[in-house]
């Protein structure tokens, strides 16, 4: 089987140094407080394009398949089903990675955690090795593939505590679609283009994002890395006191910051889930059920009175974010 051979197209420096001066003190500020940052010209030009040659010849070669997604219905189902147009590789499957030499080289080094790992000193300690992180390759083949809104950690047994997206589209413009849009719980959302050698980290935990449409080629890289922090048994159930309904500015301070603000998102995102659906598998296999699973979810927070009216108010505060 063959091994990607080609001449790299413009020099470059694999320099792994890059990953500790790029993320700086301020960004890793900015990522801890925030639980999410953006970085431009992360690796150098010239590395980021080596990245998208050997993934074009993946793609090529035949070597990447149609993304696979499972979920769970409420009903108690597993599901299985392909979003259309995006196709991937997991850099765990040797038999692809080890005929990709600047692939193999950044799946297994450590730079970019032991940096990382700097934000959170504690609470969040960062796994280390190559079972402590998920690299995937994806191509979007546009044609409107796209990703609903999700969490990258939806919850227990799931270890992800950050997501870094670098993406590797030199040629890029607007109306090009790809974007992904993250939407920071009752905060307003953001739109971010796939650009070369843009790196998005955000917390896969608390980070709620969708993928709009996209309507050329897209390629890019994620890492996810994980930890043995993220959902905690004490943030396994929702308790809302009466307390913290006084303070209600505190109470969605706290929602901002927990993974907790999961189990309501459905309902306060209740729209924008059903479109982000619709926009991403309307017409394909998987699409009613989805849309099934997700009406019966909202469903089950409103049989609850008490919290439908908690999501009602959160409802109106993110809607007035949105406005901001």
């Amino acid at each position: 089987m063959a091994n990607f051979d080609e001449v790299y197209r413009e020099p470059f420096e694999r320099c792994l140094t890059r990953f500790r001066d790029q993320l700086t003190p301020t960004r890793l500020r900015d990522l801890k407080r925030d639980g999410r940052v953006v970085i431009d010209n992360f690796l150098g030009r010239g590395w980021a394009l080596a990245l998208l040659q050997e993934m074009r010849w993946l793609h090529g070669q035949g070597l990447m398949r149609p993304n696979e997604t499972q979920f769970s219905h409420p009903n108690g189902q597993r599901l299985q089903f392909s979003k259309p147009n995006i196709f991937e590789v997991d850099l765990h499957d040797d038999s692809i990675r080890n005929r990709l030499p600047e692939m193999n080289a950044l799946f297994h080094q450590e730079a970019l955690v032991e940096a990382l790992a700097a934000a959170f000193p504690e609470g969040l300690r960062l796994a280390r090795g190559t079972q402590g992180r998920t690299l995937k390759l994806q191509r979007n083949a546009g044609s409107g593939g796209c990703f609903p809104l999700h969490y990258d950690n939806p919850g227990p047994p799931n270890k992800r505590a950050l997501t870094c997206l670098l993406y590797l589209n030199p040629s890029w413009k607007e109306g090009d679609g790809g974007e992904v849009c993250l939407t920071p719980f009752l905060q307003k959302e953001e739109a971010i283009a796939p650009l070369l050698d843009r790196l998005v980290i955000f917390r896969s935990d608390r980070v709620l994002h969708r993928v709009l449409p996209c309507n050329a080629e897209r390629f890019m890289l994620t890492v996810w890395i994980d930890s043995p922090d993220v959902n905690p048994p004490e943030e396994s159930t929702l308790r809302i006191s009466r307390s913290q309904l006084d303070d209600w500015l505190g109470f969605c301070e706290f929602l901002r910051n927990s993974p907790v603000q999961r189990v309501l998102s459905r309902g306060v995102y209740e729209e924008q889930y059903e479109q982000s659906l619709r926009d991403c598998m309307a017409g394909a296999e998987g699409y009613e059920e989805m849309l099934d699973a997700h009406r019966s979810l909202v469903s089950g927070l409103k049989k609850n009175r008490a919290l439908h009216g908690i999501i009602e108010r959160l409802r109106q505060t993110a809607a007035l974010a949105d406005l901001s």
